[in-house]
């Protein structure tokens, strides 16, 4: 009888740890803005632009940041500078900036095996003027 009791005790215990915490909110944590943050976050992982890509798709963008004004430096996740290259486009109005980037193979590498890895990588890319008010935005996701 005692072997059960201490089996149950075990498993109510088990159970007690395993539900608790995961799904209780942070009071603390707000809701994601709809404009993407501008941070000062680097990565030494330049692509390239302005060569052709083979198999290009749009990436979602981690953040930005305002170099000087009229140019920002997009950052996302995509393999090396090496075998990957992105293309940029960009419309602006008085109240946003929408940024959209789309990272591929660059075809002078298409026949190489590339590393399947991705890292912290950013492009630069000018603007008519400085961001100011203006809220930047992700063409690729919306927000």
């Amino acid at each position: 009888m005692k072997p059960l009791r201490l089996i149950a005790v075990v498993a109510a215990v088990t159970l007690a740890a395993g539900c608790g915490g995961g799904d209780i909110p942070n009071p603390n944590e707000t809701a994601a803005p709809r404009f993407l943050a501008s941070n000062s976050a680097e990565s030494d992982n330049e692509l390239p632009t302005g060569e052709p890509l083979a198999a290009a798709e749009p990436v979602r963008l981690s953040g930005w940041a305002e170099l000087d004004d009229g140019v920002l430096r997009l950052r996302f996740s995509a393999g090396t500078a090496e075998c990957f290259g992105a293309t940029v486009e960009v419309e602006e109005s008085e109240s946003e900036v929408q940024v959209g980037v789309r990272v591929g193979t660059l075809e002078s590498m298409a026949s190489v095996d590339c590393i399947a890895m991705a890292f912290a990588s950013h492009v630069d890319v000018e603007i008519g003027s400085p961001i100011g008010h203006r809220e930047v935005i992700d063409m690729n996701t919306g927000s």
